[in-house]
């Protein structure tokens, strides 16, 4: 039987969306303008401190304004693509992304970065509208630069990636995973449910789920008024060491979703079409490591952009 991608309706039909474009002056979006690059980027947080990781895929015929952009930026040459990693602390814009996605349900999707502008794509509940209210009004105030180009029921985010697509190969690789402690003790107080993947911060990853049975406990509590909705950390040590391994800065993720149903594990990756190789070692390297823990490659396909 052929594998289908995981039902995110419930996650993605009470969603609203806000994107978010940022004008700004740090030298190397004033160089990304200058040339007219555009590539797509992502967060990780240590403590205080969020740095941004911005991907550049290398073909064959690279465009001369890419390669001028390579040459005046410090990068990590990966084969098929290049990473830059920037944390300055003086691109302030970065603390104020922070704030956001310390918002209990907002989701990070994409940040692209077209032409020198920075366009911020995120999802939430609206039980955090007051919230997103509150770093709007803040943002809009403090942030030079700072533009809402939308705020709204959010698309199918399926919609959004394809549409995204046009600018980048994204590929979506879906695994099975069965770790030796679910087999050995099975969890019978665990309910099935399906989660989102919110952020990584060092050793933690934090997630957005839904279920409708109570899942709330010492790492994860219910959202206000949205009775199906929670928010915290992974329950499964297994499946947040497997997580953990498989998030690195090396690998732009768009969406990680997660479905646990008969202590059985579903797990979709959408992510960058020129790091699926490096993915791939990635879960090769944990197979060997962990035998005992079942994990297996079930599908991997590419999503075409719309046109």
């Amino acid at each position: 039987m052929d594998y289908e991608m995981i039902d995110t309706k419930k996650l993605d039909e009470r969603g609203r969306q806000i994107i978010i474009t940022l004008n700004s002056d740090y030298p190397i979006f004033k160089t990304m303008a200058k040339l007219n690059v555009s590539l797509f980027g992502g967060v990780l947080f240590d403590g205080d401190n969020v740095s941004l990781i911005m991907y550049l895929e290398k073909p064959a015929d690279m465009k001369r304004e890419d390669s001028i952009f390579l040459s005046k930026v410090p990068h990590k040459d990966l084969g098929d693509f290049v990473v830059i990693k920037d944390s300055s602390k003086e691109f302030s814009e970065l603390l104020a992304l922070g704030q956001a996605l310390r918002v209990y349900s907002v989701i990070l999707d994409t940040i692209h970065f077209n032409n020198g502008k920075v366009v911020i794509y995120l999802r939430y509940l609206m039980a955090d509208e007051a919230m997103i209210t509150k770093m709007i009004t803040f943002s809009n105030r403090n942030i030079p630069g700072f533009s809402l180009e939308y705020l709204g029921k959010s698309e199918q985010f399926e919609n959004l990636i394809r549409r995204l697509s046009k600018f980048a190969g994204i590929s979506v690789v879906s695994l099975t995973f069965s770790p030796l402690s679910k087999e050995k003790n099975p969890d019978s107080k665990l309910k099935d449910y399906i989660m989102e993947v919110k952020y990584a911060e060092q050793e933690k990853i934090v997630c957005v789920y839904n279920s409708s049975t109570d899942i709330s406990g010492e790492k994860i509590h219910r959202l206000k008024k949205e009775p199906d909705f929670y928010s915290g950390e992974i329950i499964d040590d297994e499946l947040s060491k497997l997580l953990s391994f498989l998030t690195v800065e090396e690998i732009l993720t768009f969406r990680r979703v997660v479905k646990y149903e008969n202590s059985n594990y579903n797990i979709d990756f959408y992510l960058l079409k020129s790091a699926q190789k490096i993915f791939l070692k990635r879960v090769s390297d944990y197979v060997q490591k962990h035998p005992d823990n079942k994990l297996s490659i079930t599908e991997i396909q590419e999503l075409k952009g719309e046109g």
